[in-house]
């Protein structure tokens, strides 16, 4: 498929970030990563939302000799999940002014003024 820098397609101080985390047992094992969000920059310049998974290729001495990475695209996920929130913040206001609204109902029920006799 060919090489490229991974400084290329990344912003600035991300490619030492990533390679960083590449070579830390802390996120998959030494050599692997298995998830890290991140912003990858297409061609045209635009940035795309996601999420990158990679490893380190080592030669029969152990010598690292290439990393290789998987740049998932979330855009759309993370778009349905951001509609989701908004739809759920949208129903619990509903539902705080209808249980506003009952308690109104009752208050004024209670607050009925006895008709007065003349």
């Amino acid at each position: 498929m060919g090489e490229m820098s991974i400084r290329s397609i990344y912003p600035p101080g991300v490619a030492k970030e990533v390679m960083e985390k590449l070579r830390s047992p802390d996120y998959g094992g030494v050599g692997k990563l298995t998830s890290f969000p991140i912003f990858h920059r297409r061609k045209d310049g635009e940035m795309i939302e996601g999420d990158l998974s990679a490893a380190l290729i080592y030669d029969e001495e152990g010598k690292v000799i290439a990393s290789v990475g998987i740049f998932k695209d979330l855009r759309e996920r993370l778009g349905i999940e951001r509609e989701l929130q908004k739809t759920q913040e949208a129903l619990l206001q509903s539902e705080k002014l209808a249980a506003m609204g009952r308690l109104t109902s009752q208050i004024a029920h209670e607050l009925t003024i006895p008709s007065m006799e003349l």
